[in-house]
């Protein structure tokens, strides 16, 4: 075994002893059921944690159910929120609301950032999602999301692939600046990193 002493451990790496640490035992449903291998997640998380605004910062992570970002934020020192239509683990230093994000009844501008990381593209009524985040987010407050991209739209059984003139308008509120990378999991599409400000 080789061991790196000295060499600081990369975002990736601390990323990976979190998920080994904590999450597989949280999220059995979706990590115990095989070894972690490179996913979507592996960009989007460092991307999401390079983009925001140092802590104290209050945060809203949409779509969390399954996901360790929220543990992640937390660790960081984040003031976290979750919702979700499905259930969060319980643990009572993320508060968490078990509501649809198209009818989250926050109160306006009550979040300096929201993310949504691959969420929006499973979610039926997208532009009525996007208003809704609009509406609870800060005045120059930071919306982080990511979907599936193609050259074209398009649907399929189980989410949205989006194209360039689908995300400007479906971000039109906001000014918005849109990245477009491979992604390990398949060669189907590619994945959009969007930093939108209110």
């Amino acid at each position: 075994m080789v061991q790196n002493i000295g060499r600081e451990k990369t975002m990736k790496e601390k990323l990976y002893d979190i998920a080994t640490n904590i999450g597989m035992k949280l999220f059995a449903e979706y990590w115990g059921k095989a070894s972690l291998k490179a996913t979507d997640r592996w960009i989007e998380y460092p991307w999401a944690l390079e983009s925001l605004s140092k802590p104290p910062c209050k945060i809203l992570d949409v779509g969390c159910a399954g996901s360790m970002f929220p543990l992640i934020l937390k660790a960081f020192k984040y003031d976290i929120w979750g919702l979700d239509i499905r259930q969060y683990p319980s643990v009572g230093y993320i508060r968490f609301r078990k509501r649809d994000v198209c009818d989250t009844r926050f109160c306006d501008d009550i979040f300096d950032a929201i993310i949504a990381i691959s969420t929006i593209e499973h979610i039926e009524d997208d532009f009525k999602a996007i208003q809704e985040i609009h509406r609870i987010l800060q005045p120059k407050g930071l919306f982080l999301m990511t979907v599936p991209f193609a050259s074209k739209s398009k649907q399929t059984k189980f989410h949205r692939i989006y194209d360039m003139f689908r995300l400007q308008v479906l971000l039109k509120d906001f000014k918005t600046e849109i990245e477009i990378v491979d992604s390990p999991e398949t060669d189907n599409y590619k994945l959009a990193l969007i930093r939108a400000t209110k």
